[in-house]
């Protein structure tokens, strides 16, 4: 069965969202005329591509009470969007990114922040592809939809969580010279798994000292197995950071990309530049693309530095 992939070059709702952003982006005194001639040029009344951005807004917009009156309304939206005329819809969209390319950097405006951008990934999957290419995978596109429709999400619905947890640092397990901040480092990373249930099935490298003795694909597999990585793709992606542990503790071996010379004791020291590693799998695992998850990750890290910096 195949693996189905979303391609933003393709989501006709994000192509529309990457010139809204050049647009509001531009200085008062630039010339908007360009962007504002390819938007109405492409999403003008009567387009295919206008009425195929009405469907994916429509199920962005739309909130309801009951699962099953959101997946109602999922099947409606798709049943209209099979009515479509496909061969204008691939020619539009085709010479709309062609235009923007003429214009733009193309490869520097997509790396622009869109909102919704995992709904509008999964409405792009829903659209795209039939149950039959890959069932369990348009169930999560489906279920996802779901959750961005319903009126309280699964997320608020955990908000009063109160979990209760320790970190300990003892010689045997911490050669640092910081033994309180660790132990405070493995009881948050402890209460991180567990508020996104992954707790028994995943450990952080501080929690577990056999991880790093662990062969990477088995953890992988062991990860990819469990159902309980569904959680782990539902964080919101305003709400995620990612690490390295530079220059303590190194990943495991295939994520190793750059290294530096031991310390005295010899002991390894990790590298900074080993985070994009730790990017690329996050990506392979919630099924986005790299140079988006790069540009919002980044900008979460850039954001938390600066509110702890005032």
């Amino acid at each position: 069965m195949k693996k189905l992939k979303h391609s933003k070059y393709k989501n006709t709702a994000i192509l529309f969202e990457i010139l809204v952003r050049k647009l509001t982006s531009e200085s008062m005194t630039s010339d908007k005329s360009v962007t504002i001639d390819i938007i109405k040029k492409y999403f003008g009344k009567n387009t295919e591509l206008s009425k195929e951005l009405q469907l994916y807004n429509s199920l962005v917009k739309e909130q309801f009470v009951s699962e099953a009156k959101a997946l109602d309304y999922i099947r409606t939206c798709k049943d209209v969007h099979v009515k479509l005329n496909k061969s204008l819809l691939k020619r539009q969209r085709y010479n709309l990114v062609k235009e923007i390319s003429n214009n733009f950097v193309f490869e520097k405006i997509s790396k622009i922040r869109i909102n919704n951008y995992k709904a509008l990934a999964s409405i792009y999957m829903l659209f795209e592809y039939e149950d039959k290419d890959n069932p369990k995978q348009l169930l999560e596109c489906k279920s996802n939809i779901v959750d961005h429709c319903m009126l309280t999400s699964k997320v608020n619905s955990n908000k009063d969580k109160v979990i209760e947890t320790f970190g300990e640092a003892a010689p045997m397990n911490n050669s640092n010279g910081y033994p309180v901040a660790m132990a405070e480092k493995r009881a948050k990373d402890r209460v991180i798994l567990k508020l996104v249930g992954l707790h028994g099935d995943v450990y952080s490298e501080d929690e577990a000292d056999e991880f790093k003795d662990a062969k990477p694909q088995n953890l992988r597999s062991k990860v990819e197995k469990s159902a309980k990585l569904e959680a782990f793709q539902n964080i919101p992606d305003d709400r995620l950071l990612l690490e390295t542990d530079a220059p303590d503790m190194l990943p495991p071996a295939n994520l190793i990309a750059t290294t530096l010379p031991p310390k005295e004791d010899g002991s390894p020291v990790n590298h900074p530049a080993n985070l994009r590693r730790i990017y690329e799998v996050y990506s392979e695992w919630s099924g986005r693309d790299l140079d988006e998850v790069i540009s919002s990750l980044s900008d979460n890290a850039a954001n938390f530095l600066r509110k702890r910096s005032q």
